[in-house]
């Protein structure tokens, strides 16, 4: 773009020192160079700009790299001020920073001091990225390190912007983390256990305390409420540009007649209202992804082409029984008289007598179906699916609200031995509930808590790697926590 061809490119090493500070004690690799654009004074002033241009013209869509190169540049002339001039422009076009600049605009407010700034931050990257990555845990440390952390008669923990915690981009999305100083020093500890089962903190300085659940914001959840309707009264959001559905599920297929979707779409939404009552009344405590529990395993040479019709009926039954009121989602061509055996005849018939399934239209995606379902019931609803959701996760924006979700409300399964009961047969289910507990950045009491990256964790771009390889299998957690 023009801003990019303006300017002169570095590679720059995202302080691999100090990113290897806390590689050192967890045991993790180093960082990575990336390569990023920094801006001499004159380029800066042409970007500068170019890029009230391009936000001023209609005609051009604007994206992060736009912001990126300018907010690096900046953050490194110590100008935290600038750099959230450029932030609150990227945010009034709906344009989130990226786990990158959020780390450029910390160690800025780090070096200048600047506690308002580093607060908000703090916030915003604990609300948008999932696990930060070590380099960015590092920052996080080095501020709690610094002078500027502890308060004095030289620190007025005023904003060098002029702007205090609430007028700075996104405040009400992402609460404050704060304070993030006080009146004697921090204790800061590594590589800090967890009871799995109950979230508890086995050593360091906030032993015994318990990690919360942490839900979406009401903010976040309407988004993606609005983010999953788009898709499909429009057939994609509007800055998806790929021609893949995601997950493997091959190119995005053509819309027919998008008015008779939408039409259908509408009637689900009168059918919710019916069935489940007002938005976020837990109408429903368990939604059931129908075609992935139908097809659990039953990928095999002569494998017959409809869904296992008694998986799905024993899922259901499972939450009956605890007395869960339950919801499958079923493609409606899961129902056709020639494909279904006759032995899911009476399977089917009491599905319909107590309003246990919607059957989604031709055209249509089941997942739209089911997760509007769970978002409209509330924030108690879970989802019966072992699907990762990857088409969602490519074509929402706020793909991390996604995931928060996904952390908080789905529900993994295994299906067993076969079991007879009565007149029934089902499998013996196995079900893997959302933690207690939230992994993310959370402030606990008078102590902040952060989760280091384990092996199995994706989108470890700033470590070097998509997926962590090298890292424990055990969770583990920086504390830090204000001294008496």
């Amino acid at each position: 773009n023009a801003i990019e061809s303006s300017s002169s490119s570095a590679t720059k090493d995202v302080d691999t020192e100090k990113a290897n500070g806390i590689n050192d004690e967890t045991g993790g690799a180093g960082s990575t160079e990336m390569p990023v654009t920094l801006l001499s004074n004159t380029d800066l002033d042409k970007a500068r700009d170019l890029l009230a241009e391009a936000e001023s013209s209609k005609d051009i869509k604007l994206k992060l790299r736009l912001y990126a190169p300018l907010i690096y540049s900046v953050c490194k002339r110590r100008d935290v001020s600038g750099a959230f001039t450029l932030w609150e422009q990227a945010s009034k076009h709906d344009i989130a920073l990226s786990e990158l600049e959020y780390l450029y605009i910390m160690q800025c407010a780090t070096e200048v001091g600047d506690a308002v700034v580093f607060d908000r931050v703090l916030a915003n990257v604990a609300e948008d990225i999932l696990i930060p990555s070590k380099v960015l845990a590092r920052a996080i440390i080095e501020w709690f390190e610094s002078k500027a952390a502890i308060k004095s008669e030289d620190n007025d923990q005023k904003s060098s912007t002029g702007w205090n915690f609430g007028a700075i981009p996104n405040a009400d999305a992402a609460p404050s983390l704060g304070p993030v100083v006080c009146s004697n020093q921090w204790n800061i500890d590594l590589k800090c256990k967890v009871d799995a089962k109950t979230g508890c903190l086995l050593n360091g300085c906030m032993k015994d305390m318990t990690l919360k659940p942490v839900p979406l914001t009401s903010e976040a959840w309407q988004s993606l409420m609005e983010m999953n309707e788009a898709i499909v009264r429009k057939g994609s959001l509007e800055n998806d540009t790929s021609e893949f559905q995601g997950g493997r599920k091959g190119k995005k297929r053509s819309v027919e007649d998008l008015s008779k979707r939408v039409s259908k779409w509408e009637m689900f939404g009168k059918w919710l209202t019916k069935h489940a009552g007002p938005i976020h009344s837990n109408g429903f405590d368990v939604i059931i992804d129908g075609a992935n529990v139908g097809y659990y395993e039953t990928n095999f040479a002569g494998a017959p082409k409809h869904v296992d019709y008694n998986q799905i009926d024993g899922m259901i039954r499972h939450f009956e029984d605890l007395g869960k009121k339950v919801l499958v989602v079923l493609h409606e061509r899961h129902f056709f008289s020639k494909l279904v055996p006759r032995s899911a005849d009476k399977i089917i018939e009491r599905w319909n007598e107590n309003k246990l399934v919607f059957r989604t239209p031709y055209d249509s995606n089941d997942d739209w179906y089911w997760f509007h379902a769970a978002l409209y019931s509330g924030m108690d609803t879970l989802v019966v699916t072992n699907d990762e959701m990857r088409d969602h996760h490519f074509q929402m924006l706020a793909h991390r609200s996604f995931l928060r979700w996904k952390e908080r409300h789905q529900i993994r399964f295994h299906f067993g031995s076969w079991i007879s009961t009565g007149d029934t047969r089902h499998r013996a289910i196995e079900l893997s509930f959302p933690r207690v507990y939230s992994r993310r950045i959370q402030r606990l009491a008078d102590g902040l808590v952060i989760p280091l990256p384990k092996k199995g964790d994706e989108n470890r771009f700033l470590d070097g790697e998509h997926v962590a390889s090298t890292e424990p299998v055990e969770e583990a957690y920086i504390c830090i926590k204000s001294s008496k």
